[in-house]
């Protein structure tokens, strides 16, 4: 549990990208997939509703590079 925890922490877990609901899940395995959620739409609301402080960071941290790097996938125009 302790490893799962870090590497979530970390950044190290891979992304879920199948999550739709955390509803039905408790404790840390709902931070968890509320991260999950959030990062694989780039919406930090879910972010919001963890209640892991150190989880909580990392999703706010994770979402803000998937952002990050969507803008500088877009070509930029020059007028």
């Amino acid at each position: 549990e302790n490893l799962k925890y870090c590497q979530n922490f970390c950044g190290l877990s891979s992304i879920n990208k199948k999550a739709t609901s955390c509803d039905a899940l408790e404790d840390l395995e709902k931070d968890y997939c509320l991260k999950d959620l959030a990062i694989t739409n780039k919406n930090f609301f879910p972010c919001k509703d963890i209640i892991d402080s150190g989880i909580k960071k990392t999703c706010n941290n994770r979402v803000s590079e998937e952002v990050l790097s969507e803008d500088k996938t877009q070509p930029t125009i020059i007028n």
